[in-house]
C-alpha cells in the first residue's frame, strides 16, 4: 500500500476530529512520542467510543509513525494528517520555512513507505 493512500484512510476520521480540537491544543506543540502519544491515542479513544476498527487504525498509524527516525518528520505527518493542520501553520509553529516543511513531509512520506514496504514483505 502506498504511504499517502495509507494516511488517506484518515480522511473519514477527520470529520470527528473537530470534537477533540480543544483537547488537542494541549499536546499540539509537543512531540508525538511517549506520554503525549498515549494522550493522543486516548483522545482518539474517547472519540471512537467503541468504534474499534477506526481506533485500531489510528493506533496502527501512530505505531508506524514511531518508526520514522526524525521526530520533526513524525510531527509533520501527525500534524498534517491526524490534526489536519495546514503546512503554513506547521511551518510557523515549528519555525521552519514552508519549503522546508514540504521537503520534510516528502522525506517523512518516503520513510513511512519504507516502513510499510518492510512490513508487507
Amino acid at each position: 500500500m502506498r504511504a499517502r493512500t495509507y494516511l488517506g484512510k484518515l480522511i473519514k476520521i477527520r470529520k470527528h476530529q473537530e470534537k477533540l480540537r480543544n483537547k488537542m491544543e494541549v499536546i499540539r506543540s509537543n512531540p508525538v512520542t511517549g506520554e503525549n502519544r498515549k494522550k493522543l491515542i486516548s483522545l482518539f479513544g474517547e472519540w471512537a467510543n467503541g468504534n474499534t476498527e477506526e481506533f485500531d487504525l489510528i493506533n496502527d498509524i501512530m505505531d508506524k509513525l514511531e518508526s520514522i527516525p526524525r521526530i520533526e518528520d513524525r510531527e509533520i505527518l501527525c500534524y498534517h494528517w491526524l490534526m489536519k493542520i495546514p503546512f503554513s501553520a506547521i511551518a510557523k509553529g515549528m519555525g521552519y520555512s514552508l519549503q522546508s516543511i514540504y521537503n520534510r513531509h516528502h522525506w517523512a512520506i518516503r520513510e513511512l513507505q519504507i516502513v510499510l514496504d518492510t512490513e508487507a514483505d
